[in-house]
């Protein structure tokens, strides 16, 4: 989704999901297990892809187009999205729905399998049950991908902020050491609650960062 696409190091969210799936892929099928995939691009939990099970190359290869595409097909998207200089406010975007592939994965996934689950995890509520009933039938793994620079709000005065996922937009002073201290508190508290919620499930958790 547009969250994904942050980059303030030297990678973005985006391509090191891309790298994390192609290595974790690739050293599975190395080993002789099968690979398969759901992939969705945030704007409707329904379209998911699916790659099939395989323990071919092939399908490592494959999973990474079908990355390719729908970075594109993404991409795409936003621009056509964005509006006309006599549009005063876009259209707000819903947040990414994380349910619906969850509840996707627990219809389809008919064996006990690894599931790893790359997100930023900047969704819309109400996927933690899944989670757990996802959790309770396969070995889970929560990847998530995130940014130095989304964890500190920097001090460069009054800015126009805009969520990239709902495209709502608000005045912020960042001169403001209450903003930005608040801000920070919110992000460990928003960090302290995904862990939680992965163990509650029982689901490992791993945080991979842009700047490592």
């Amino acid at each position: 989704s547009n969250s994904m696409a942050v980059q303030s190091a030297r990678s973005s969210k985006q391509r090191l999901a891309q790298q994390a799936i192609g290595s974790l892929a690739g050293l599975l099928v190395q080993h002789g297990d099968r690979i398969a995939a759901l992939l969705n691009d945030g704007r409707d939990g329904s379209a998911v892809q699916l790659l099939a099970p395989a323990s071919l190359r092939s399908n490592v290869v494959r999973l990474l187009e079908m990355f390719d595409t729908q970075t594109k097909s993404r991409t795409q998207f936003t621009s056509a999205s964005l509006p006309s200089p006599s549009q005063s406010h876009p259209s707000p975007e819903p947040s990414t729905q994380l349910t619906a592939i969850l509840e996707r994965a627990l219809s389809v996934i008919r064996r006990r399998s690894l599931v790893i689950l790359v997100s930023d995890f900047c969704v819309a509520q109400g996927w933690e049950n899944s989670l757990r009933r996802l959790a309770h039938r396969n070995d889970v793994l929560c990847i998530q991908v995130t940014d130095p620079a989304e964890m500190v709000l920097p001090n460069v005065g009054i800015i126009t902020v805009e969520d990239s996922e709902s495209g709502e937009q608000s005045l912020i002073d960042t001169g403001d050491s209450v903003i930005r201290s608040r801000y920070e508190e919110i992000m460990k508290q928003r960090q302290t609650a995904l862990r939680q919620t992965c163990k509650i499930a029982g689901a490992d958790f791993l945080e991979l960062n842009t700047d490592a």
